[in-house]
């Protein structure tokens, strides 16, 4: 065997173990979610969707609106974002979701009827609406999960984005998430454009790393094989990241760190460069990157475009 074939062969032996020694570490940390952990979450975001929904119709028929146009009453479709969008959540976090309501329901409606009803379900405990944050919020448990819920208003004459559905019509299984686009920003207040935010951003990055992954393909592999291997990765890297951050005081916003969706683009920046690399080595480009980049020069994940939407 050739020498540099025989040093390459090295390589990827010592990063496979690299990678194991990593994930097993991790999991002696609890810092995956167990399987338990998963299938609760997706169950009570079924849950609090029916309790919305429910809550639109009722509000619909309270508005003295004519059962006939029952069909206008269009269901609360809700969408995750932040740590849990992209699956590098712990089980102590909380889910980040946006409830995108027809648009018969307003803000104020949000942060009255519908906490009313919240308060008076027994699965909802410290119910804290936050009406005047810059990004309104409503805080609670739901059958011991935390939620951050966020409120958006689809445009009058806009459909609701549509959940995929899986092989034979299955919606009360593994949970899957509706997806945003430019035309559900028409018409949107500012305040309203801030709560879509983080879903926006969530789906850009989970889209931009899988890209990442189907370039660096290779002729033997599967392109849908090698983007979820690459999206695994990214997974695998962030978590340590944040980890390493959370443990030397460095994840905080408030503080003037980093939070979250920041540390996710400059991994997804890695993952740009050598899509193709484990998570140990995408660790070590971070750091040998960040170490020497030259701020404030941006982190760009891809060019500035001109967007052709009409706001008013």
């Amino acid at each position: 065997m050739p020498a540099a074939i025989e040093d390459n062969t090295m390589k990827e032996i010592d990063e496979k173990l690299l990678t194991k020694s990593l994930i097993k570490t991790m999991q002696k940390h609890n810092l995956y979610e167990a399987s338990e952990g998963e299938t609760r979450r997706q169950h009570v975001l079924h849950q609090l969707e029916e309790v919305l929904s429910k809550w639109s119709r009722s509000l619909w028929k309270s508005k003295n609106n004519s059962s006939s146009n029952a069909a206008k009453a269009r269901n609360v479709t809700l969408i995750t974002f932040g740590s849990y969008r992209l699956r590098v959540h712990k089980s102590s976090s909380d889910i980040d979701v946006l409830a995108l309501c027809p648009h018969h329901i307003t803000r104020d409606d949000f942060f009255d009827s519908l906490v009313s009803t919240l308060d008076a379900d027994a699965r909802v405990t410290d119910l804290h609406p936050i009406p005047g944050a810059y990004t309104p919020v409503m805080k609670f448990y739901f059958d011991r999960v935390a939620i951050d819920l966020l409120f958006a208003q689809v445009g009058e004459h806009h459909a609701m984005p549509l959940r995929p559905r899986k092989e034979g019509g299955d919606t009360k299984g593994v949970w899957q998430e509706a997806e945003l686009d430019d035309a559900h920003l028409i018409g949107l207040d500012e305040c309203a454009l801030r709560s879509l935010n983080g879903v926006r951003v969530a789906q850009l990055l989970l889209k931009l790393v899988k890209s990442a992954g189907a370039a660096g393909c290779k002729h033997d592999d599967c392109p849908e094989e090698q983007c979820n291997r690459t999206f695994e990765n990214f997974r695998t890297a962030l978590i340590t990241i944040k980890e390493w951050a959370n443990t030397h005081g460095l994840y905080s916003n408030v503080l003037g760190f980093l939070g979250g969706v920041n540390w996710a683009i400059l991994v997804a920046k890695v993952v740009q460069i050598k899509p193709n690399a484990t998570p140990p080595a995408l660790i070590r480009l971070f750091f040998r990157m960040f170490a020497r980049w030259r701020w404030p020069k941006p982190v760009r994940l891809l060019n500035m475009q001109k967007v052709s939407v009409i706001f008013y």
